[in-house]
């Protein structure tokens, strides 16, 4: 400190006779370097930092200058005040240790880094007797979704949730603020919005209507926040509201500091006016300190912000404040001391009887909501979630409900739907059954019309003597002698008469006369075959043929012998009936797992069933009757015209 001081060529202390401010002015030896301290005064005063050759002055103009201390080349004082050393000068004019240290450090870091003074505003001081550096417009955002419920939400947790979004109504409210500011022509250069979801949409569409850019719009993190109620969070608006307007105008005094509602174990704060005009007079000083000559639009999430910071600017008592509250969605341009002064008048003289009745009801309201115990209250909100939950339970039981009974009519009608399955499938089967017993005498019977008994045994043998037939005309068409063709004709009568029997029943060969002729043939056979009549064992005989077949008996025979082979029973029907069988349980399985059809729709399928079934038989019975069809009667008489 002494080193320090012996660099110092002179001390000057210059006061305000007006603001009663001072400032030191301190030169370094040789006129090197001069800066300029402030002291702390009452009134905000703005120091000029002077040349070398001008003096330091208040922005009042009304100065003066007096010389503390002048050190010689030597070290020497050379004091008008008679101050024979520099303690004496510091014990003086210095009040207290903390001053002399901060000018202390003041004086070190300009001489050794010789900078100028920097220029700054501090906090800002209200109210305003001097003009802001900016424009200012106020307007609050428009009636939210928790408004629109009468749900009052303060909590800072719960502000950016989207549930507190604006509402139809305030997205109205908001247009109709922006239609007036383009009618005013107003173009706001910054906007500062709360983070309250309400007050973000607010700032959307204004930035979307007047063509702002997004660099331009900033969120206030805290400063706007609105005033927190406490243990009074999310109760009716339209009653709580009132006891904080007869709160404030009863209790909080003049400055704001009292009033403040029951404390809450939710995480809402119980706010005073003075709390939030803390945070109102931090955002002032800083835009006041950033920004010079802009139009700032600030964006309020509740009333009574923009309406306290109006008061603070204007000097109106704090418990007054609520006269000046703002409507969603009301504008205020250009709020300066004197407009704010304007408008507390005017409403003073207009809206004091309904003022005052409101305050009368605000006080009943604050009695009634002081007798509660808040332990067992359960808050507007949280009624509205309970509410809403018990819906959405009832909704889902409902639907529960619904699917049980659409559940239970599928399974009804898939049980119908299984039974009408099976007796179709029952009904098949009958059909199958007679069908087969409507066929069983045809196919019982044998070319030679001589019918099986129902115990016999049938062997499908037919298919295999027919092509030992068809192999044996065949080779009698390559011979040409007539020993060969006399041989050939034995063998060929041998196969013809083998050929009339072909659907016989079954006979073991033990039963097999080889000395079957006319004469014993109807006795023999009535003693092994009991149920053949004469005409058919009569029919069953032939005799030797007279002349050689021709070529053209030949090709008769085989040709009749191809059609019998074809018109037998190969066992089609079996694996038709088996198709079906297979294609049933098929449509089963599938309707087991679809939804079970309408009535309607299910009768049209059994319809379509019955028809087809209806033009099946049909085809069967024309291919019965038509005359390219060969029975076993034709078949016989074909046989008996070759032989």
């Amino acid at each position: 400190m002494r080193l320090l001081l012996r660099t110092i060529a002179a001390i000057y202390i210059t006061s305000c006779s007006i603001c009663k401010s001072a400032a030191f002015e301190v030169r370094q030896q040789h006129g090197a370097t001069r800066i300029l301290l402030g002291i702390s005064h009452p009134v905000p005063c703005r120091w000029r930092h002077s040349t070398r050759s001008e003096k330091p002055y208040c922005l009042h103009g009304d100065y003066r200058r007096l010389a503390v201390s002048r050190i010689d080349d030597d070290g020497n004082d050379e004091s008008s005040l008679n101050c024979q050393q520099r303690r004496q000068f510091l014990q003086r004019f210095t009040t207290n240790l903390s001053t002399m240290a901060t000018a202390s450090t003041l004086f070190a870091r300009s001489i050794a880094t010789q900078p100028l003074a920097a220029h700054a505003m501090g906090l800002m001081k209200f109210p305003c007797t001097e003009p802001l550096h900016n424009t200012y417009h106020f307007i609050r955002a428009g009636t939210s979704l928790l408004e629109e419920q009468d749900i009052w939400s303060t909590n800072p947790l719960f502000l950016t949730n989207r549930e507190a979004a604006l509402s139809p109504l305030g997205r109205q409210q908001v247009l109709q603020a922006v239609r007036t500011m383009t009618e005013n022509n107003i173009q706001p250069s910054q906007i500062r919005h709360s983070l309250a979801a309400s007050a973000m949409d607010t700032a959307g569409m204004i930035r979307d209507e007047l063509k702002v850019g997004q660099n331009r719009i900033n969120p206030e993190f805290v400063f706007l926040d609105p005033r927190a109620i406490g243990a009074w969070e999310g109760m009716s608006l339209q009653s709580t509201q009132p006891a904080i307007v007869a709160l404030d105008d009863g209790e909080a005094g003049i400055e704001g500091r009292e009033g403040r509602p029951p404390p809450n174990d939710d995480g809402t704060p119980n706010e005073t006016l003075f709390d939030q005009s803390t945070r109102l007079r931090q955002l002032m000083s800083a835009l006041e300190t950033q920004y010079s000559g802009d139009t700032i639009l600030l964006v309020f999430p509740d009333g009574t912000g923009p309406a306290l910071l109006s008061a603070l600017m204007a000097g109106i008592p704090i418990n007054r404040v609520h006269l000046l509250d703002y409507r969603p969605g009301e504008l205020r341009m250009d709020v300066t001391r004197q407009s704010t002064l304007d408008l507390f008048r005017a409403k003073q003289q207009q809206e004091q009887e309904s003022y005052a009745a409101s305050i009368q009801r605000g006080e009943e309201e604050l009695r009634r909501l002081r007798s509660l115990d808040m332990t067992t209250v359960v808050n507007k909100k949280d009624q509205l979630m309970e509410e809403e939950r018990l819906a959405i339970e009832h909704d889902y039981r409902q639907k529960q409900e619904a699917q049980r009974q659409k559940q239970e009519a599928a399974d009804q009608a898939r049980l119908v739907r299984q039974r009408e399955i099976e007796e179709k499938r029952r009904k098949r089967q009958d059909e199958a059954e007679q069908l087969r017993l409507f066929k069983q005498p045809q196919i019982a019977k044998g070319n030679d019309g001589m019918p099986s008994t129902p115990n016999d045994p049938k062997v499908p043998i037919g298919g295999i003597l027919a092509g030992v037939v068809i192999g044996g005309v065949s080779l009698l068409a390559f011979r040409t002698n007539d020993e060969e063709q006399r041989e050939n004709m034995k063998v060929s009568q041998s196969n013809q008469a083998t050929n009339t029997a072909v659907v016989f029943p079954a006979i073991a060969i033990e039963q097999l006369d080889p000395l079957n002729t006319n004469e014993n043939a109807t006795e023999t056979d009535q003693e092994r075959r009991p149920g053949l009549h004469e005409s058919q064992v009569q029919s069953s005989s032939f005799t030797p043929p007279q002349r050689a077949p021709t070529e053209e008996d030949r090709n008769n025979a085989a040709r009749v012998a191809m059609e019998e082979y074809l018109n037998q029973d190969d066992g089609g029907d079996d694996w038709l009936q088996m198709m079906i069988q297979l294609r049933d349980d098929d449509d089963e399985d599938d309707e087991d797992n679809d939804m079970p059809m309408d009535k309607e729709v299910l009768e049209a399928i059994l319809a379509t069933e019955d028809d087809d079934k209806r033009l099946a038989s049909n085809a069967l019975k024309d291919e019965r009757n038509s005359p390219n069809s060969s029975s076993w009667e034709k078949q016989y008489d074909d046989l008996e015209k070759w032989q």
